[in-house]
């Protein structure tokens, strides 16, 4: 028996394309989070509108709250997506290769 380590597979494709497909999976998952991002920031200059056209202070406070919590769910979409991406991204480099285990 030789002194040879045992390689793994061949990758199916060169490192360059292996890091175009990354790199476009990559431009995917960018463009739906700036999707989100400009949703939301939508809804934030509505919720601006609305607030100044409320006068009163009582009113003013249950919309904040409401608000308040419409933010606290956007961000938590925003995560949910970012670790979602994070995990489809380190999936598809161990399967071309690009991450080892």
């Amino acid at each position: 028996a030789g002194g040879r380590k045992k390689k793994g597979p061949k990758p199916l494709l060169s490192r360059e394309v292996a890091m175009q497909v990354i790199d476009e999976l990559r431009r995917q998952q960018n463009e739906q989070l700036l999707s989100i991002l400009e949703e939301e920031q939508a809804k934030e200059a509505a919720r601006e509108v609305m607030m100044s056209e409320t006068v009163q202070i009582k009113q003013k406070a249950h919309i904040e709250r409401i608000f308040t919590d419409e933010r606290g769910l956007a961000s938590k979409r925003i995560m949910e997506m970012t670790a979602v991406h994070e995990q489809a991204l380190a999936e598809k480099m161990l399967q071309l290769g690009v991450l080892r285990h």
